[in-house]
């Protein structure tokens, strides 16, 4: 009779197999990130630009809020220029008024950026960079995510991304 492998612990092996996956999620995710720095977007370019009131009493004095690439977030005042710059990862307690207007006006889940990555010898993949700040790295034709960077930091795989997982691995009746 046949012993059933242990369900509740990954082996050895299987830990291996996911860090590797894990690993591969990565490469993926800093490949798009050179390949958009390179071909699609320079550094600072603005993605997005919304338009907000600088003072509740003044309708006409204005401020810009912007989202640059890598995930910048920038408030600018029209003749004077930036004044004050933070990243999507920390704008949450450095700038909390403004990303709440940014929020109001532009869905976190609007795409900003998209590209399409050919490689030679694979599998072509779709490219995302959302208001959040998060890139998305996906197969082209099943649309299945390969990568999902941290909001704000788009070379940097999410710790919560589970590139493949334990149960993708346990053997399955056809």
């Amino acid at each position: 009779m046949s012993r059933l492998p242990d369900q509740s612990t990954p082996s050895p092996a299987t830990e291996k197999a996911i860090q590797a996956a894990r690993l591969q999620a990565q490469k993926l995710l800093k490949l798009a990130t050179e390949h958009l720095h390179a071909n699609k977007v320079p550094e600072d370019e603005v993605l997005h630009q919304v338009q907000i009131p600088a003072d509740p009493g003044n309708p006409h004095a204005t401020l810009h809020l912007q989202i640059a690439w890598p995930g910048v977030l920038q408030l600018v005042k029209a003749r004077v220029g930036l004044l004050q710059s933070a990243n999507l990862a920390n704008a949450g307690w450095v700038m909390r008024d403004r990303l709440a207007q940014l929020h109001a006006l532009c869905p976190a889940d609007r795409v900003l950026l998209k590209a399409t990555i050919h490689r030679p010898h694979t599998t072509p993949v779709k490219v995302t960079f959302d208001a959040s700040g998060v890139l998305r790295v996906m197969h082209f034709r099943t649309r299945k995510l390969l990568a999902v960077s941290v909001p704000g930091a788009p070379f940097k795989l999410s710790p919560e991304f589970q590139a493949l997982t334990f149960h993708d691995l346990m053997p399955r009746l056809r």
